[in-house]
């Protein structure tokens, strides 16, 4: 084992979570209810640490995003992490990632903490919701399957939370699998997929266990072995990180005064504020450095056929696509700016327009602007 060696009177701890609403503790009645809190004051009162948790986690977003935020909503540049969790299966799967895309991803995220904390403990939990805890077999779900392949070929244990919850519920249930409507369902999960504070209990139940047979019996199955695998057939060079480009949103040209940059909140969903404008006809121009770029926004429910929409114009030249504003409900949304160009790594100027609906409504909260790519295409960085 490496550095989170509690059971040896270690007595500050930096315990990292980075995932999605579930990790993040949605449907508790309060979020100290939620596994990630549950675990870390457990660490503190069975071992006496000190813990500093950083919470990386926002709800509605998988590897797709992890792998542009890990750095900075990890801190990882300020605080070097003993063990951080890592939960993103259940979002993969509803963003309906490939096997390979899911590998990808998550290989990624492991290897840039890796990059900045060598000594780190990863552990891999795996959460559910009801079509991957009903089924006979939950490794089925390609988005978990690739990640467990990833963690296994890392030497990265994984934590299963879910089945022994379903496994519960079945059995609260006279030994008949629940439905959704189902009284023992709704006691332990809110909706299809956020625990209730008695789900979230389950969840913390069972990352104790673990911890503590680890801990306690001194058999140090975490360690990381970053530099003994590297996937180089279907992958691509995951060592090469391109830093940010510019600080805020506040590096940009604002052809209207009603754009608005918001302040800090403090929060994973909003670390450093967002870019808000409810009036059509703003526009807003920036620089970047890349061969990729993505557009991170809180999308709005609406009508998909008749939604706000984004123009995009790259070193003057209009990009062709549908950037559309609306999700069924509301959420993060990436709008993939440059998938049909090949650009060049070098200096490029983007001008985004905002155009309203039929209605005359218009509404853009935009998170983050996502930077990709080196002269070999390789390498992801975010850019707020």
């Amino acid at each position: 084992m490496n550095s989170t060696d509690v059971s040896r009177n270690l007595k500050k701890l930096n315990v990292a979570y980075f995932g999605g609403s579930v990790t993040d503790g949605h449907g508790s009645t309060v979020r100290e209810n939620s596994w990630r809190r549950l675990t870390t004051k457990w660490l503190e009162n069975t071992y006496g640490v000190n813990v500093n948790e950083v919470n990386g986690a926002i709800g509605g977003t998988g590897t797709k995003y992890g792998v542009y935020r890990v750095i900075e909503h990890l801190k990882l540049t300020s605080v070097i992490p003993d063990l951080v969790f890592i939960e993103f299966s259940v979002n993969d799967y509803y963003d309906g990632l490939t096997e390979n895309e899911a590998a990808f991803n998550m290989e990624y995220i492991i290897n840039t903490v890796y990059e900045y904390a060598p000594k780190a403990d990863i552990v891999m939990v795996f959460t559910g919701e009801y079509a991957t805890m009903s089924a006979a077999d939950p490794d089925s779900f390609v988005t978990r399957k690739a990640h467990k392949a990833v963690a296994d070929a890392y030497g990265i244990p994984t934590v299963d939370v879910a089945t022994p919850l379903w496994n519960l519920m079945c059995e609260e249930n006279g030994g008949v699998k629940p439905t959704q409507s189902t009284d023992v369902w709704k006691r332990y999960v809110t909706d299809q997929v956020h625990p209730s504070d008695a789900g979230y209990a389950e969840y913390a139940k069972t990352v104790q266990a673990f911890l503590k047979q680890t801990f306690d019996a001194k058999r140090y199955v975490f360690g990381n072995v970053a530099d003994a695998y590297r996937r180089t057939d279907t992958l691509h060079d995951l060592t090469a990180l391109v830093k940010p480009h510019v600080a805020t949103f506040a590096g940009c040209t604002f052809a209207d005064p009603d754009v608005q940059v918001t302040a800090t909140v403090g929060s994973p969903t909003n670390p450093t504020g967002c870019l808000l404008t409810n009036k059509a006809g703003a526009s807003f121009s920036f620089d970047f450095t890349g061969t990729d770029l993505k557009l991170w926004i809180y999308g709005h429910s609406g009508d998909a056929d008749d939604s706000d929409r984004l123009s995009v114009e790259i070193d003057g030249v209009t990009v062709k696509g549908d950037f559309g504003l609306v999700m069924r409900n509301a959420n993060h949304k990436i709008l993939d700016v440059t998938s049909e160009l090949m650009l060049e790594n070098t200096k490029h100027t983007v001008t985004v327009k905002l155009n309203a609906n039929s209605a005359g409504i218009a509404n853009l909260d935009l998170r983050y602007v996502m930077i990709s790519g080196d002269a070999e295409r390789r390498g992801i960085s975010n850019v707020k």
